[in-house]
C-alpha cells in the first residue's frame, strides 16, 4: 500500500480545493453584505477570519483594523489581528495586539498562548 503525503494525495488536494472554493464564495457573500453596511462588525470579523484561513494576512489585518476603528475594545479583533501580524512576520505588532487583548480581558487565555508563541519566535521567551 502506497502512502501519500498531504501534498501528493489527490483526494486531499481535491478536498482542499473545494474548501478554498467555499471560503472564496463566503467572501463574496460577505463582500455583498459589507457593501450594504460597511461597518458590520460580525461580517468584518468573519471575512477577516476567512482571509486568515486562506493565509492572506494583509487583507485579514485590514478587516480587523476596521473593526477596531468601530469598536476599539473588541477583544476578538485584537487577537485575530495579532495572529495576522504574526503570519506576516510582524512580531512586535502582533505582541502589541495580544497584550492589548490581555489588558481588555486578563482571563482571555488564548491571547496569553498566542503572546507566548510570538515571544518564543522573537527569542524573548524565558
Amino acid at each position: 500500500m502506497k502512502i501519500y503525503s498531504r501534498k501528493m494525495n489527490p483526494i486531499i488536494q481535491e478536498l482542499d480545493c473545494k474548501k478554498k472554493d467555499r471560503l472564496k464564495m463566503s467572501i463574496e457573500l460577505l463582500d455583498a453584505l459589507l457593501s450594504v453596511d460597511p461597518n458590520d462588525k460580525p461580517a468584518l470579523l468573519a471575512r477577516g477570519s476567512i482571509y486568515l484561513r486562506l493565509k492572506n494576512a494583509k487583507l485579514a489585518s485590514s478587516d480587523f483594523s476596521r473593526v477596531l476603528n468601530i469598536d476599539p475594545h473588541n477583544l476578538r479583533a485584537y487577537h485575530l489581528r495579532g495572529l495576522s501580524k504574526e503570519m506576516e512576520g510582524k512580531f512586535s505588532q502582533a505582541l502589541k495586539d495580544f497584550n492589548r487583548a490581555i489588558d481588555i480581558d486578563p482571563n482571555f487565555k488564548i491571547a496569553y498562548d498566542s503572546r507566548d508563541i510570538v515571544l518564543t519566535r522573537m527569542g524573548r521567551y524565558t
